[in-house]
């Protein structure tokens, strides 16, 4: 979660799915998958879990638990769009196969309102392969 202050500091919280890189590293086999449905879950009861509109695709295609630092630039680029083009790109209500669609299909026109300069760098961040995905080093 992203919280704003009334000073417009932001302050990161809500940090219920995060583990350590150590953690990660030395005991993957204890994290456990999310799970989402493929249909429209929006009235459903849900296992705690974070919204698809800001969770990379290789966390939702996977039953595994594959994650990296390449995922949380996926969200950081989800958060990014949404707050210049302010709508969500996946605005999916955590069902995964509008979520899979959209990014299947992603076409330029997704990013008709975002300024041209931002737009290679965005879509990187966005890209569905995670190899193709900057990294945080790259953005200093």
């Amino acid at each position: 979660n992203i919280l704003i202050t009334s000073n417009g500091a932001w302050k990161l919280g809500g940090f219920g799915f995060a583990i350590s890189t150590d953690q990660a590293i030395s005991d993957s086999s204890n994290v456990q998958a999310f799970h989402y449905a493929e249909y429209d879950v929006e009235d459903s009861m849900l296992p705690l879990q974070p919204s698809l509109n800001y969770t990379a695709p290789e966390l939702v295609r996977s039953k595994t638990n594959s994650f990296g630092c390449s995922s949380d630039i996926f969200s950081f680029g989800c958060v990014a769009y949404h707050l210049i083009a302010r709508k969500p790109l996946f605005d999916c209500n955590n069902n995964v196969k509008m979520y899979m669609n959209t990014l299947t299909y992603l076409s330029s026109d997704a990013f008709s309102s975002i300024p041209s300069d931002l737009v290679p760098d965005l879509q990187k961040m966005l890209s569905a392969n995670e190899s193709f995905r900057p990294t945080a080093m790259d953005f200093t």
